[in-house]
């Protein structure tokens, strides 16, 4: 560069402000005219050296923030930690509650919602309003809510707290209007829930276990009302007393006295009988009026006769009295296994009769519900399915078919098989792979042993709208090394298809896993091809695997590369000294089919020492089946250097065009092409710089054995002196063509690895780096113009580590000012610098499969602030990289030099040089984004992000809709906010909070995708789905159901035979109506709060009263007008009268006079 290089920087605001802070950095000759750039572009004129800015001229956005709003779309999985269920009978509609407040309302597959309460208190206890769209729940707040769920949004109705008591549990009897509330106190009350109020009817638990017991009896933990008698009411107590009270004459009517603590209750459809279950796993049945206050039996169903008495049996939590049309007398209950030091067996045990069925269940049972033909107890009913709430499973139960088989659960609830460690989300996949993936997945299910019958919970409607018109997988790495994939195309999630990564592995029985963590197969990352045919997964002992799908089944080995990342500064005995003179770094160069150096003759001056390491995971050997599917296609595994683990994969990225995969540690990194099971480069992150280091390092070094034979084995060599070789191809004709030639290192005994590793390109003594390549090997040029913050780009600075952190193939423009469109790789590290490695691959065919992939280190270096996390490319309309047709006036790069020699008519054919930037380069780090005008690298926009906010997680993602094609790049920060930026001025599309307290779970598996979708794990059980935009938010609302349907007819009520009610018997009547509303409650004892919903309706009743108030006014004071003109005419009417018959009498008296007589 002569000394009259001139760095000339102008800011601009164009276009209405949407491009601030433009900054231009242009190097040009001594002979070169300064005239301004910034006159030139007013002007619309190349100013003399430096070409118009087309870039900028041409952006046109389209994405604005009335485009975008924030919302959580769906729920799927499992709910976490669930405390309580409800069915309900007719509507066929089931409701779960956790621990958190959340409440999940299932029907039929697609039918389902979640809400929450306020307060995000337990849920203890739900009960539905049978067939009338609504549902109690009590939490451990002290409310019972009431909610209206015939919408397609739950509403909040109203809520009542109670001030003095805490709520344990309630009862409501069906097509009852009041509500039977027991609370901590022992004391039971009563609400109304037409108008949410407290009865004064209150039962005090002192009443209720008589005068002549003086001890608390507990709180009271169960209600349940007499099916034939509901004037009766049986009140369970902690301490193991009932009571069954008589509500009409308020007094206690019996007393009981259980033998151990029971945990539930039920009733015989008589009413003569009930049942308890206890704590010592045994069932005691009373009779109503028993005899000297003794049980009518006490049995242990699971304890063999003549067995020890003293064997411990675990509790049964709950059971359920039915019988049959035809007289068969079902016990359903959970637990009352034996069980040992390690606990009993989760069951559910069904007694018909004298046939006893016990089902084993996986998890810990937390309730059930029998599923009859009829909501009411006081008949015969006949048992249809069981529900049975799991810990982690929802499980049904078919009644009806011989040997009690389970239905298939049409809900995708099976997350946490295994812990999900990280998941990949892609949006508007390639429909055909969803149904390759259900065809594979399909083969391996076994039918056999699920009930052919309808799921029972298939309640509520479906809208008929599909959610999306696009197809999206979501694929879930988990800790056991199995990899799922599942449709969420539409509101019900399915599973598709799973794949064990686990299975290629030997089973290490030499320890050598012993040293790992306690899943060494965990899934760490997983990258998708575009077409989503290419699979590379990377688990926690630092090995990735490529899979390809096909569609047959394949017998074949497994090929694998022993690939070692080495960082490495210097060996001098002196090279922790603060003072140490680091030795100047070799010039870049190419790298083919090469890794780490070990000759110093090659351009490094580092001592020979002895290196020993070892895999801990080792490939299985052999011919291998491999199922349709994703089919294993190469196995890359990461040494352990001198008995020092390498770190983490940080990056993981694939690309089907190009047949290449990389990714990267916190050493360095690795390019491997898996079309020839070759590994092209792995190199440590200082060594990717060569002599452009603007870094000092702490030396670093893996440990030093003694002696070690197998140095050749470990170690392979990589030749970077070769750069300036490729660069003079470019320009001189009739140069030699490369060479190459396969090495294969020798199998280690007792494994299958092997490793194809071509010899090095033959190259002349190492050159420095040419400036017309536009490489910025000047520290002036290319690192400290590039660096946004001084700390940064201070060569002074001594950093001890850098690792790479985002990786990103596309074709762009790696060399500054150089329109030669190549395929390159884009290269982040911790430490905020972008490199750029040129990948020059043959073309497709024969040669793609025989000749040699090339990776050049092409010496552009951008400098940023903080550890970079995305790349994306855009040409000059915005789109992303993949592009149909060749850019304007841009060269593609070509491999074979020595066939392209031009004469002079084929010079004059030369197409016309570029004008103007080519493509936009968007890098997303920790602490904000910058986006850069290629091929002058160029700082067009920046975006900072300001303390102590930092980014956790980063991606460019193209819009769905009407502004397909749109690039937009989404944030989410440490504070859990989604954040929304523009491509490429960064303008502020969105900015809201998303979670209210980040976690590991959820900085792990959040991913964004295509359109400003997006979803995250809650926990381990759920995964939630959120949008940012506007438009598809509205498409999946209007695609849920109803879960109310009001054509649906209540079961009718058992008719009442004429010899029972003549006797006495048969279900008696109760007007509760007359017997709890003549007093209420004092207001201090509960507040009732109206939710909107309620209030709106409060409203409308409210005004519709006052216009029939006014009416009846208007009509009384019409009737009052009518009333006097009535009595006027009355009066008229008498008056006249009176005058008639005086005038007829004035006529009798002078009829027959004369005048004279007068």
């Amino acid at each position: 560069m002569s000394s009259g290089k001139m760095k000339k920087i102008n800011s601009l605001n164009v276009f209405k402000g949407v491009i601030n802070n433009l900054r231009e950095s242009v190097s040009s000759n001594s002979n070169t005219a300064s005239s301004s750039w910034f006159t030139s572009l007013l002007h619309n004129q190349p100013s003399d050296g430096v070409p118009c800015d087309r870039l900028e001229a041409d952006i046109l956005e389209s994405l604005h923030p009335p485009h975008f709003a924030l919302e959580k779309t769906l729920l799927h999985g499992f709910p976490f930690k669930p405390t309580a269920m409800a069915f309900d009978p007719a509507q066929k509609i089931l409701a779960i509650g956790n621990r958190v407040g959340s409440v999940r309302l299932l029907g039929r597959p697609g039918i389902d919602l979640t809400f929450h309460h306020e307060s995000r208190s337990a849920v203890i206890d739900l009960i539905w309003l049978v067939n009338k769209g609504q549902l109690l729940s009590m939490c451990s707040d002290d409310c019972v809510y009431l909610w209206e769920v015939k919408q397609r949004e739950v509403e909040l109705m109203q809520h009542i707290r109670f001030n003095r008591e805490r709520l344990t549990t309630m009862y409501l009897a069906v097509n009852s209007n009041w509500v039977f509330v027991g609370t901590e106190r022992g004391n039971t009350h009563v609400l109304k829930l037409d108008t949410f109020s407290l009865s004064g009817y209150i039962i005090n638990w002192n009443k209720a276990i008589g005068v002549m017991a003086s001890a608390h009896p507990g709180c009271v933990t169960h209600l349940l009302e007499n099916p034939a008698d509901p004037s009766k009411l049986l009140i369970g107590f902690e301490s193991g007393t009932l009571c069954l009270w008589d509500l009409t004459h308020k007094k206690q009517e019996e007393h009981y006295k259980c033998p151990k603590k029971f945990t539930s209750l039920s009733w015989h459809w008589e009413g003569k009988q009930f049942v308890c279950s206890c704590s010592d796993g045994s069932l005691v049945t009373w009779n109503i009026r028993p005899q000297g206050s003794k049980p009518a039996s006490i049995v242990y169903p699971h304890r063999e006769k003549g067995a020890d008495s003293s064997e411990p049996l675990s509790p049964i939590d709950k059971v359920d009295w039915v019988v049959s049309r035809d007289g068969d007398s079902y016990l359903i209950f959970s637990g009352g296994l034996p069980q040992d030091i390690t606990g009993a067996q989760p069951s559910i045990t069904v007694l018909q009769g004298k046939h006893t069925t016990v089902l084993e269940m996986e998890f810990c049972v937390v309730d059930f519900v029998l599923v009859t033909d009829s909501p009411y107890k006081s008949d015969y009913t006949d048992p249809e399915s069981i529900l049975v709430l799991l810990t982690n499973d929802l499980v049904a139960i078919d009644c009806k078919s011989t040997g009690l088989p389970s239905y298939e659960n049409p809900y995708a609830m099976d997350f946490q098989e295994s812990a999900v460690t990280c998941c990949e989300y892609i949006v508007d996949c390639p429909g055909e792979i969803i149904m390759a993936l259900y065809s594979v997945g399909s083969r391996g299910k076994k039918s056999a042993g699920w009930s052919g019958r309808e799921w029972p919970v298939s309640g509520g409607q479906e809208s008929g709208k599909q959610a999306t018109s696009h197809h999206e997988i979501l694929v879930t790495g988990h800790a056991d090394g199995t990899v799922r994939f599942w449709d969420t195309t539409s509101t019900n999630m399915q599973h598709l298809y799973r794949l064990r990564t686990q299975k290629l592995f030997e089973k290490n029985k030499t320890g050598g896993t012993d040293v790992l963590d306690e899943d060494p197969y965990a899934v760490t990352s997983i990258a998708l091809g575009s077409d989503c045919k290419q699979l590379a997964v990377a688990g926690q002992t630092d090995q990735v695997v490529l899979f390809r799908f096909r569609k047959k089944d394949s017998l074949s080995e497994i090929p694998c590369l022993e690939i070692p990342i080495i960082y490495e500064v210097s060996l001098d005995k002196n090279e922790n000294s603060p003072h140490f003179e680091f030795p100047p770094r070799p010039p870049l160069g190419v790298a083919s089919q090469h890794s780490s150096y070990t000759d110093p003759g090659e351009g490094f001056n580092f001592e020979k020492r002895t290196i020993e390491y070892f895999t801990p995971l080792k490939v299985r050997t052999g011919q291998i089946k491999k199922p349709a599917g994703f089919q294993p296609d190469l196995v890359c595994l990461t040494p352990w250097v001198n008995t020092e683990a390498p770190s983490q994969i940080t990056c993981l990225t694939i690309n089907s065009t190009f047949g290449l995969m990389s990714y990267g540690n916190g050493s360095g990194l690795v390019i491997v092409d898996y079309i020839q099971h070759k590994c092209l480069l792995n190199m440590g992150t200082a060594d990717l710089y060569g002599s452009n280091d603007p870094f000092q390092r702490m030396p670093k070094s893996p440990k030093q054995l003694p002696n070690s034979p197998k140095l050749e084995d470990m170690i392979v060599k990589v030749d970077l002196g070769n750069y300036n070789q490729v660069a003079q191809q470019k320009e001189e004709d009739g140069k030699k063509d490369e060479k190459a030639e396969e090495v294969s290192t020798p199998q280690k005994e007792g494994a299958n690895l092997t490793v194809a590793q071509p010899a090095r390109v033959k190259s002349p003594a190492p050159k420095t780096l040419s400036n017309k390549a536009g490489t910025g090997s000047s520290a002036e040029e290319s690192s400290l113009s590039k660096s946004r913050s001084s700390s940064v780009s201070s060569l002074d600075q001594v950093v001890e580590g850098e690792g790479v952190t985002a990786v990103f193939f596309g074709e762009s423009l790696p060399n500054r000012n150089d329109f030669e469109l190549s395929k390159c790789l884009y290269v982040g590290t911790s430490l905020g610098s972008v490199l750029v490695i040129v990948v020059v691959v043959p073309d497709e065919g024969e040669s793609r499969e025989s000749e040699n992939v090339i990776v050049s280190p092409s010496g552009s270096l951008l400098r940023l602030r903080s550890a970079v996390l995305e790349f994306s490319l855009l040409d000059s309309s915005l789109h992303f990289d993949t592009r149909t047709e060749p850019l304007e006036n841009v060269k593609l790069t070509i491999r074979n030099k020595q066939n392209t020699g031009t004469t002079g008519s084929q010079e004059a054919a030369t197409p016309p040089t570029p004008q103007g930037d080519q493509l936009v380069l968007a890098v997303a780090t920790e602490k904000g984004a910058s986006c850069f005008a290629l091929p002058s690298q160029r700082q067009i926009a920046t975006h900072v992000v300001p303390d102590p906010t930092s980014v956790i997680r980063a991606s460019a993602a193209s819009w769905l809709g009407e502004k397909k094609c749109t690039p937009v790049l989404l944030f989410f920060t440490n504070e859990g906010k989604i954040k929304g930026l523009s491509l490429p001025t960064f303008r502020t599309l969105v900015d809201a909070p998303l979670v209210i307290h980040t976690s590991a779970r959820i900085s792990r598996t959040l991913r964004f995708s295509t359109g400003g979708a997006g979803l995250y794990f809650t926990n381990p059980n759920q995964v939630q789905k959120f949008s940012v935009n506007k438009e598809d938010t509205k498409n999946v609302y209007e695609s849920f159901g109803k879960f109310y349907q009001e054509n649906v007819e209540m079961p009718e009520a058992p008719k009442q035979s004429f010899f029972k009610g003549f006797f006495g018997g048969g279900t008696k009547q109760l007007d509760r109506d007359e017997l709890f509303g003549e007093s209420k409650a004092s207001s201090s004892l509960a507040v009732v709060t109206q939710g909107d919903a309620m209030k709106s309706t409060t409203a409308s009743s409210i005004s519709a009263e006052s216009e029939i108030a006014k009416a009846k006014q208007a009509v009384c004071e019409r009737g009052n007008k009518l009333n006097e003109v009535e009595e006027k005419t009355e009066l008229l009417a008498n008056d006249a009268k009176i005058w008639a018959d005086t005038s007829h009498k004035m006529m009798e008296k002078y009829k027959n006079k004369k005048w004279y007589q007068l």
